[in-house]
């Protein structure tokens, strides 16, 4: 995977630039572990068991 920064904001391209400076990690490295974290998140968001009412629905009058 080829990622080209000079297209994206200048935004991007200075967290890019202090994350690879902060964990010495290589570009490609920071972008997975980007894609993992917010696979992670994902899937525990849709695990989250759903609330159910204790209370049953009364019928429509």
């Amino acid at each position: 995977m080829i990622i080209d920064l000079k297209k994206e904001t200048q935004e991007v391209r200075e967290w890019f630039r202090d994350a690879q400076a902060a964990t010495g990690l290589s570009g490609r490295a920071l972008v997975i572990g980007a894609i993992m974290d917010f696979r992670q998140k994902a899937k525990e968001r849709t695990l989250q068991p759903r609330k159910k009412n204790p209370e049953p629905r009364k019928p429509a009058a």
